[in-house]
């Protein structure tokens, strides 16, 4: 469906248009990709069928000068809001920006280049010249329909049929190949030979190729033979030189699945030690040989096997735990008990557990959480196979390791995603940096008694990505900083998803919170809000306010708590009916000497049973 024409149209926005878009889905952001025009123009504008779309111009006017001109492309038009028209719109088409609009600027249906160009240009005589071409034309009809016929003869479908596509540099003789012929060289396979011998077959150096065991005639029978004890050549007769009882004549008890040699009664070890001078192992390594055996009727059985200085067995003798001569040793090279110096466990990750260790990490740690990835992943790529889906995960992944010297990354990509608890879990690790894909663009939720990040003897720092309330949702605290944690947070946006936040920074039990430049969008009770002795430090930064609206305190700050609020950039205003700040019990606000004019908010604030401002 091409572009759709009205004659004269014009209408008005009715909101204010913005030129860039403040969220992840610039398609469907309301004052972005939809825009609100007047609602006469639902009369004249009807909803595209697929694939079409309105050309509109959007321009500013004052008086009779024109600024500002955007062209867009209008994909849909949804009439159902009363009061308004909405265009889904394609922004900065042919060669123009997004720009901004207010209230009131003008949008038209105009001529455009772009549309000239969709537009068929019937003035090309080879489009209105009605007559027969003349001469040799092959492959074009003449005459008169139902019956035209060629105007150069031409091959038929009769003269096609049987005929094969050509293939660069093959052909056909006049004596093609039949079906059944082809289809037997086809079962050829490349390089075979024609009656080769039993010889050449047999000789492994002629083919490649495996051949199954039971296609050879015999083979398992004289394998099975092959390995009886009875039938060795060269075994030992008597039990000269090796330290058991009588030499092993028959064939040995298979013994059940699971069995432990190392619990027989009677079981006889001998150790014959050699050195080797100058080996690749060292200077001096003393090997051992091992020989088990076991002489009851029920459990026959002669184990060999070399042993060296640094095995289980050699380090316990070289210790004094085991004596020379008929020893046992539950297990010594399975899983060792706590109880006997050993770990507990069979795998270095279950030693640790079984332990209560964590394994060093030498240099600094990167995980990524994506909203395509998986916490059954390793959260190491960036990738949908190998992220995290949720940023608890990463935390968890971390937290196995022994961190106090390295720093952690948690890279988080576009979307939303679920708060984490970082707590004190992480207090012997180093620095914890959460790092977002942008503001807006990553948005962490708080949900009805979870934070967004809530965050307890540790130091954690926080950047780049949204604080959001989810949908639903009512009296969150975006951040909770809690028990003696050091938390450093900037280039955040605290809202901007049109739901309202209850706290925006909660700082408790001597935690300290260290504001960078942060954006303040949308509504919220308290902004800052330290209590029992918590802390939030805003000093030489910049704060925006875009559209915020304060119903409680912007500062709240009791129980011998401090806010520092000094030499901050503020741009925007906060409106609302609340008030600039609340101290209380002992608390103090610190403007550098600026006064409660440096607070702010629409009303004054207060002070009560020994709080301060200065």
């Amino acid at each position: 469906m091409p572009q759709l024409f009205l004659n004269n149209f014009q209408t008005q926005f009715i909101a204010d248009v913005r030129a860039a878009p403040q969220t992840g889905a610039p398609a469907s952001e309301l004052d972005y990709g939809v825009l609100r025009v007047s609602d006469g123009a639902a009369g004249a504008l009807l909803n595209p069928p697929a694939g079409g779309w309105y050309v509109l111009t959007a321009y500013k006017r004052n008086g009779s000068l024109e600024t500002d001109y955007e062209i867009l492309r209008v994909t849909a038009v949804d009439n159902s809001v009363i009061g308004e028209c909405r265009l889904t719109v394609l922004r900065g088409q042919e060669g123009t920006a997004p720009r901004a609009y207010n209230s009131g600027d003008l949008l038209e249906m105009r001529m455009t280049a772009g549309g000239m160009r969709e537009v068929v240009q019937t003035a090309d005589p080879r489009l209105t010249d009605a007559r027969a071409p003349t001469g040799v034309a092959g492959g074009v009809l003449a005459g008169q329909y139902p019956n035209p016929t060629f105007a150069q003869p031409m091959a038929t479908a009769a003269d096609l049929q049987g005929k094969v596509d050509k293939v660069s540099g093959k052909g056909l003789s006049a004596n093609d190949f039949s079906d059944e012929a082809a289809a037997k060289l086809n079962g050829v396979a490349t390089g075979a030979t024609k009656n080769a011998t039993d010889a050449q077959l047999r000789d492994r150096g002629t083919h490649t190729g495996t051949q199954a065991m039971e296609t050879v005639a015999g083979l398992q029978a004289a394998l099975d033979a092959a390995k009886q004890f009875a039938n060795l050549t060269g075994k030992p007769t008597t039990t000269t030189g090796y330290g058991i009882t009588d030499a092993l004549n028959s064939k040995p008890v298979l013994l059940p699945a699971g069995s432990d040699l190392n619990l027989l009664p009677d079981e006889n070890r001998i150790y014959d030690g050699f050195n080797f001078k100058n080996s690749p192992w060292g200077p001096d390594m003393w090997c051992y040989v091992e020989t088990r055996a076991h002489t009851s009727p029920n459990y026959q059985y002669q184990i060999t096997r070399l042993l060296t200085e640094e095995s289980p067995v050699m380090e316990r003798r070289k210790m004094g735990v085991l004596g020379f001569g008929p020893w046992r040793l539950q297990s010594a090279f399975g899983v060792q008990p706590i109880s006997s110096g050993g770990t507990g466990a069979a795998t270095a990750a279950a030693a640790r557990q079984s332990l209560s260790v964590r394994q060093y990490a030498y240099t600094g740690l990167t995980f990524y959480v994506r909203s395509d990835g998986s916490d059954a992943n390793s959260g190491l790529t960036d990738s949908p196979g190998g992220a995290f889906r949720t940023i608890a995960q990463a935390v968890y992944a971390a937290n196995l390791y022994d961190r106090a010297n390295v720093s952690t990354v948690v890279k988080i990509g576009p979307g939303n995603f679920s708060g984490v608890y970082v707590g004190a879990s992480s207090a012997f690790g180093g620095n914890f940096i959460f790092e977002g894909s942008g503001q807006g663009v990553t948005n962490v939720e708080a949900v009805t008694g979870t934070s967004a990040f809530s965050i307890a003897a540790c130091r954690v720092t926080i950047k780049n990505l949204s604080l959001v309330t989810a949908q639903g949702n009512i009296n969150t605290y975006l951040i909770l900083a809690d028990h003696n944690c050091l938390l450093d947070i900037y280039d955040i946006t605290f809202g901007g998803n049109g739901v309202a936040s209850y706290v925006l920074m909660y700082s408790a039990n001597g935690a300290n919170i260290l504001v960078g430049n942060i954006t303040i969008s949308g509504s919220f009770s308290y902004a800052l809000n330290p209590t029992y002795a918590g802390r939030i430090y805003v000093s030489g930064q910049r704060t925006i306010f875009l559209n915020a609206s304060c119903s409680g305190y912007f500062i709240n700050a009791t129980s011998n708590s401090v806010v520092a609020w000094a030499n901050t950039t503020v741009t925007g205003t906060l409106g609302g009916a609340g008030a600039k700040f609340f101290a209380g019990s002992n608390s103090t606000i610190n403007t550098g000497g600026a006064g409660t004019n440096a607070v702010p908010g629409v009303n004054a604030g207060t002070l009560t049973t020994g709080g301060q401002i200065s």
